[in-house]
């Protein structure tokens, strides 16, 4: 009788880099090796999953991958040569982020354009028009409510459309007039990765 083994939990992938992306899970039990899928929108290919490499660990670093373009991961186990169903997904984008937001940091403009790089990037992997948004250069322009509450309403959007849970945000709905925080940068960063 053959024994389907579990799916792998706790799926974590991260850009390491601009190019790319170190992939963790959590696994309990015996296994021969790991599969890795990925889910992307490489140019003349469909958009799908395809397996993109094995490990003997709970660990992959996939590499070689296309700077500023976000990339869902699922992992399967493999024991005895039957697969287990998929594990949940997660996703990272290789925008490297520039600055080191902290609490009471001055938030510069390049926050709020890699921001919308890597916002961007996940619109398009989970099928969605490019965004738009309000002050476009925003040299000399100060940061307001309104361009992080683009990037969350974006953010939300396609993760709604790539399956993957809701981020919680810090002062939810922003409104005209709120002070822009390090932390509501750093949550859009946490959930682009």
């Amino acid at each position: 009788m053959t024994v389907t083994p579990p799916a792998p939990t706790n799926v974590n992938a991260t850009a390491s880099t601009a190019t790319s992306v170190v992939v963790t899970w959590s696994f309990s039990g015996t296994v021969d090796s790991f599969q890795i899928l990925r889910f992307d929108r490489a140019p003349g290919a469909p958009a799908g999953y395809r397996m993109v490499g094995t490990s003997l660990t709970n660990s992959f670093t996939d590499q070689n991958l296309t700077a500023a373009t976000s990339y869902l991961y699922r992992i399967r186990s493999v024991v005895s040569g039957t697969v287990s169903p998929d594990s949940g997904t997660d996703v990272a984008t290789t925008v490297m982020f520039g600055s080191n937001v902290a609490a009471g940091g001055i938030m510069e403009d390049a926050d709020i354009l890699e921001l919308r790089s890597a916002v961007t990037a996940m619109a398009l992997l989970a099928g969605r028009a490019s965004p738009s948004y309000t002050d476009v250069s925003l040299a000399g322009v100060l940061v307001k409510s309104a361009h992080i509450q683009e990037l969350r309403t974006e953010v939300d959007a396609a993760r709604s459309a790539l399956l993957l849970p809701a981020p919680v945000y810090t002062d939810q709905p922003l409104t005209a007039g709120t002070l822009i925080r390090a932390a509501h940068v750093l949550e859009i960063r946490g959930v682009v990765k």
